[in-house]
């Protein structure tokens, strides 16, 4: 199963602790599943997108230093894909992925380029 997201942005794979794998798309499952739980519905794609956009700004230099910018910033990049999901969404979409990203105790991360 493979989730769009956007196209070229890095698709990683994380290695964990006890040396299993996990696709980004995995985690995307996990994540939605868990907003879900929490009453908060929102599609695969929507989420593996705001996922996305998060990381490219962590990585980048942008000067985004708190959660509140980083949220903003996210919420005008997918305004540009069509995507209308307001900061405060944004910010439970990423705390949300933060929660199963450090479950799954990540050592290693490898990025390469979505395919597609």
């Amino acid at each position: 199963m493979s989730i769009p997201g956007i196209p070229g942005a890095p698709n990683p794979t994380f290695r964990t602790r006890d040396r299993m794998y996990v696709s980004l798309d995995q985690i995307i499952v996990e994540l939605c599943h868990e907003l879900g739980e929490a009453g908060l519905l929102v599609s695969k794609q929507v989420a593996k997108t705001v996922v996305q956009c998060a990381r490219c700004y962590l990585r980048g230099d942008d000067g985004i230093r708190d959660m509140e910018g980083l949220c903003e910033a996210v919420f005008q990049d997918l305004k540009q894909h069509r995507i209308l999901l307001v900061p405060s969404r944004v910010k439970l979409v990423l705390t949300g992925y933060g929660r199963v990203y450090a479950s799954l105790e990540i050592e290693d991360v490898s990025d390469r380029e979505a395919v597609g």
